[in-house]
């Protein structure tokens, strides 16, 4: 589970401790079973599911235990932080979704497999951990606050092309993302809790895992869900030093 860059760092050295705050991204979980088979098509080799697990996760500010409203939940279906198959898109494992209530809490249902789940709050260092299989999991995490020193990664003209679909339509996410501070992680994900998936949007131009993404134009073409209505596409923005942009939020309606 990742705690920011700790409590005891000042504000004063912050800024640079974010930035190092990249160790504890890729420390933060323990390494998982499956390290992220890629096939060879270059697409992810997802593990086989033995039935579902209810997972439940709280998310709360790490100095006062206050719990984080609204938080933004991507689960990777297989680990924690596994090998990227086509650094050219957005990492496939991405695959489920959730939005935390106001007292903290999220709660979804997944496959019964090993799982990374990472949760963003505006305001917050990003968080992320490691889930074993289980029939019920829980998660629990501590965000530190962002400080003003902190540049975070911004989000501009985010659209739906197009807005307005029929019931398993094609359509695409699009927004600028921009890094003032560090390279941009893989981690730029749109997340839609009603059908509870996530997916890793496509970069500009290829990125290198584990050392940065480009800033500029991401996209990514999705298939709408299967019944009519309106749904909340939610993007969510990290550098790989845990500094988390404010989400944006882009809704699609499904006739």
């Amino acid at each position: 589970m990742f705690f920011g860059v700790g409590s005891w760092v000042s504000s004063t050295v912050r800024a640079m401790a974010c930035f190092a705050a990249l160790i504890f991204c890729v420390a933060c979980g323990s390494p998982s079973s499956f390290e992220g088979a890629c096939n060879p098509d270059g697409t992810p080799a997802f593990p086989s599911s033995s039935g579902t697990m209810r997972l439940r996760g709280t998310v709360t500010e790490a100095m006062t235990g206050t719990p984080l409203a609204n938080a933004l939940v991507a689960v990777e279906r297989g680990g924690l932080y596994l090998k990227t198959c086509d650094p050219s898109k957005g990492t496939a494992w991405y695959q489920y979704g959730a939005r935390g209530g106001a007292d903290g809490v999220f709660d979804l249902t997944i496959p019964k497999v090993d799982s990374g789940v990472h949760v963003f709050v505006d305001g917050h260092y990003y968080g992320s951990q490691l889930v074993r299989a289980a029939d019920q999991a829980t998660a629990s995490f501590a965000l530190e606050p962002e400080t003003s020193v902190v540049q975070k990664p911004t989000l501009a003209n985010a659209s739906l092309q197009p807005a307005s679909v029929a019931t398993g339509q094609m359509f695409t996410i699009t927004v600028d993302v921009q890094s003032p501070q560090g390279p941009l992680s893989d981690e730029i994900l749109a997340i839609e809790p009603t059908t509870t998936t996530s997916a890793a949007l496509d970069p500009p131009t290829a990125g290198t895992p584990g050392s940065g993404y480009p800033n500029g134009t991401y996209r990514r073409m999705l298939s709408a869900p299967a019944t009519s209505g309106s749904y909340t596409y939610y993007i969510a923005a990290t550098t790989e030093g845990c500094v988390t942009g404010d989400t944006t939020s882009l809704v699609l309606t499904v006739q």
